[in-house]
């Protein structure tokens, strides 16, 4: 106790003398924030690892100089409020800390690393962080959890940062609530017209979500559960190697509303929402490599994607078990026809386009089923060795600046040919040979079949090496009308010795 009194005295001591060195360092165990504190430009604050702030009352920290926080894997800092009674309720400030505000800084750089942000709350944007006209922040292995925006960017909101990366970070039960009479944005991160990187953050449980009737109709709000970003300059945002599971809201668990984005080995799972929505009419992203699986919505058509440009790259997706339950019959995408390029992708129900298939992706463990009551964390979304999915993605990746790595950091491409979804399997090559000439089945095989109904023939080969030999087992299938599969037990190995 002693040693928390001491740390109090001092805090207090820092905010009276705030600005009266360069650099303002807070090293004590424990300090109590009991007013509003600004940093001057010019001036950095410093918190070092081990720091514990807490918040005695909405209180925020504004920032017009630096601030640099450098906790460790084993000893982070943390902020926080001592009473967290009417978190929740968005006509009073009472139940959370105020945040913290990064303020018309064109020059400077802040950094987070190894922070816990917990029940920041604003009745505007951004509950735990907030950036306006800044030049670079940085924000690695931290933890967002139940922080609350009246309007958007629950954990962060940047507006026209310069650049901005979002790394390794965990979002879990913050919340947007609608405090206006207008729509809202991002139940974790909401970010506008500002250069911003999102790798390997996972978002879990996180809302963008009001409900209310209107003239006896009931109206849904809320945009983007997890991300919202919109009007950032070309070539952003980049989104890649992310988890988004179980977030809850109407208009796009990640909805991006931009130029050219790129988006790429995100996994989707288990969200009760559109799971990705695009609102650029003119956008030219390129959607590549990412996994949507066992989503569902209540109202809304599409539960796995909506497309409202024509001139989206959608490539080397995995769509698959997205549910909506006011329009089971609609398909598993929608999109605005043009010149929109949705191909090499595993779809449900089929698609058109080049390289797409409709066999199931084959996932190692899976959940049960869709929407948010089960845990899509819990589960295993990479590829079985049977799975079709295999080496069936685009032929030629040049150009498409795939990442190096997938979303398990293995590599990207194996055996020559990159996988559909976020996970390239390690162990096994599914090659898929069109037009390829092999003898003919025997008849008695396909007799119960009519020949009308055989519409595609494909060849799997299956690698496996030894020691002495390479061999290769090789399945030849047909496939009918109705997609079922014909002979898939007419197999043979060849030795191939060094021959590709």
């Amino acid at each position: 106790m002693k040693k928390i009194i001491y740390s109090c005295l001092i805090a207090l001591l820092y905010i009276d003398n705030l600005n009266a060195q360069d650099t303002i360092r807070w090293s004590d165990d424990t300090i109590f924030v009991k007013k509003d504190i600004s940093i001057d430009t010019g001036k950095v604050l410093l918190i070092e690892s081990g720091t514990r702030i807490i918040f005695m009352s909405n209180y925020t920290i504004k920032i017009y100089g630096m601030i640099n926080c450098k906790g460790s894997r084993d000893d982070s800092i943390y902020f926080q409020i001592n009473d967290t009674t009417s978190l929740m309720d968005t006509s009073t400030l009472n139940g959370g800390w105020g945040g913290i505000k990064l303020l018309t800084n064109n020059s400077d750089s802040s950094f987070f690393n190894y922070c816990n942000f917990y029940y920041g709350k604003t009745l505007d944007s951004g509950g735990a962080l907030y950036a306006y006209n800044y030049n670079k922040i940085t924000i690695k292995n931290s933890v967002f959890q139940h922080n609350v925006a009246a309007y958007s960017g629950a954990a962060i909101y940047f507006y026209q940062v310069n650049n901005s990366l979002i790394s390794n970070c965990f979002f879990k039960y913050n919340q947007s609530l609608q405090n206006k009479n207008t729509d809202f944005y991002g139940g974790a991160i909401a970010a506008e017209e500002s250069k911003i990187t999102i790798d390997s953050n996972i978002f879990f449980k996180n809302v963008a979500l009001e409900i209310h009737y209107s003239g006896g109709t009931v109206c849904y709000c809320g945009v983007g559960a997890a991300v919202y970003t919109s009007f950032c300059p070309a070539g952003y945002p980049v989104i890649i190697n992310n988890v988004f599971s179980n977030n809850t809201g109407v208009s796009g668990t990640l909805y991006e509303n931009n130029i050219k984005a790129y988006i790429a080995n995100n996994l989707l799972i288990n969200n009760k929402d559109i799971a990705f929505m695009n609102g650029h009419g003119g956008s030219q992203t390129l959607f590549i490599n990412n996994t949507i699986a066992n989503n569902f919505t209540d109202f809304i058509p599409y539960s796995s994607c909506d497309i409202n440009s024509k001139y989206y790259r959608f490539i080397n997706n995995i769509v698959w078990n997205n549910p909506s339950a006011a329009y089971p019959a609609f398909p598993q995408i929608g999109h605005i026809p043009g010149r929109t390029e949705i191909s090499y992708s595993c779809i449900q129900y089929s698609y058109p386009g080049e390289g797409n298939i409709s066999d199931p992706p084959v996932f190692t463990n899976p959940t049960q089923g869709a929407g948010v009551y089960f845990n899509g964390l819990e589960a295993d979304w990479t590829l079985q060795n049977s799975s079709y999915c295999i080496d069936a993605g685009i032929p030629d990746t040049s150009g498409l600046n795939i990442p190096p790595l997938d979303l398990a950091h293995n590599n990207r491409t194996v055996n020559g040919r990159i996988d559909m979804g976020a996970y390239e399997n390690q162990t096994v090559s599914n090659k898929i040979i069109p037009n390829a000439k092999q003898d003919k089945p025997e008849k008695k095989e396909i007799d119960n079949v009519k020949k009308s109904e055989l519409v595609d023939l494909r060849i799997i080969v299956k690698k496996s090496y030894h020691s002495q030999n390479k061999n290769e087992t090789i399945i030849l299938e047909y496939k009918t009308k109705n997609n079922e599969t014909v002979l898939p037990s007419l197999s043979w190995k060849k030795h191939i010795n060094n021959e590709k």
